[in-house]
């Protein structure tokens, strides 16, 4: 992901931060880790960058995301049922316990 003066002017970014972003970078950087920790350390607004620019990332993240989660949720329940039915007497089985009552 690249982002230039351009898209902070489109976005409404201030004055100052677009001054500090071409001091910094010029016209344009590539968002990598390097270039987000250079930004920190000479002042620019990343939670700015983040509302802005990954807002929408993180929304189709979700959007996507939740079907999955609901297929997941719906097929963890009749296998943690299963699972609890199996575990006493594997357990009971494991103490040398088969088929009489713990004193």
């Amino acid at each position: 992901m690249n982002v230039t003066i351009k898209d902070l002017t489109d976005r409404e970014a201030c004055r100052p931060q677009i001054d500090l972003f071409e001091k910094t970078f010029g016209g344009k950087v590539r968002v990598t880790r390097r270039a987000l920790l250079r930004a920190a350390r000479v002042g620019l607004d990343l939670d700015w960058f983040v509302r802005e620019f990954l807002a929408s990332l993180l929304e189709e993240y979700e959007r996507q995301r939740a079907p999955l989660w609901e297929e997941y949720k719906r097929q963890e329940a009749p296998l943690w049922e299963e699972y609890k039915r199996q575990r006493a007497p594997l357990l009971a089985d494991l103490m040398g316990l088969q088929r009489r009552e713990i004193p």
